[in-house]
């Protein structure tokens, strides 16, 4: 029998405020703007000062509150969240930081399936062209929040991962017997913050973010 399932997104700070439910719905972005929040640019060259739940014009829904943490990068290993001052990422990889992140990544296998996740990676692209396109006049990075003491290709998350393309990307630690995290489990979530840096005037939203991963 084929495994299925499905995958949400959410606010870390609060679930109940959806990002996307399978790609539906009038708002169903993520906006990264300037400090006066929606509809206030970011200077260019420089990293967003505010993140929101948009529609595909950059609307945010005037009767809801659903501002998302923002995750400003200061430096390669440094992050400011909502207007702290900076903070190591390397202090993130605790429960405590799991509301500090940007999305949630929530996937329900169908039924009761209990499986693990494997090769995990989020990543942006430019929606006009392949997936290995770099997003166009943006640069994009994120990392994961993980409280679970599992290391990626060896080393704890401490750095920014750019996100620029399918080669690029937030790599996540396996939910596996082997990581001794999630394993073996019919919800498995993933947290992590997205900063973004515009490299030129306008509204730039030809691109997307991307969630691959396997799971068995």
């Amino acid at each position: 029998m084929a495994a299925s399932g499905v995958l949400t997104f959410h606010a870390c700070h609060n679930s109940g405020i959806m990002v996307s439910a399978l790609g539906e719905g009038t708002y169903d972005h993520i906006g990264f703007f300037g400090v006066g929040g929606v509809n206030d640019a970011i200077i260019v060259e420089h990293y967003n000062d505010s993140t929101w739940v948009v529609d595909a014009s950059g609307n945010r829904d005037t009767g809801s509150w659903d501002a998302l943490m923002n995750n400003k990068y200061v430096d390669p290993s440094g992050c400011s969240t909502s207007g702290m001052p900076r903070e190591a990422i390397a202090n993130y990889q605790d429960a405590a930081h799991l509301a500090s992140g940007t999305l949630l990544i929530w996937f329900r296998a169908s039924g009761e399936m209990l499986i693990n996740t494997y090769n995990a990676k989020l990543f942006a692209y430019d929606n006009t062209g392949s997936l290995n396109d770099p997003p166009p006049n943006v640069h994009v990075e994120g990392f994961e929040i993980n409280p679970s003491g599992a290391v990626i290709d060896g080393y704890n998350v401490a750095l920014w991962s750019s996100m620029d393309s399918q080669q690029l990307g937030i790599n996540f630690v396996d939910h596996s017997p082997n990581t001794g995290y999630q394993a073996n489990q019919n919800e498995h979530t993933w947290y992590c913050a997205i900063t973004a840096r515009a490299d030129a005037v306008g509204f730039l939203d030809d691109w997307d973010v991307v969630m691959v991963f396997q799971f068995a």
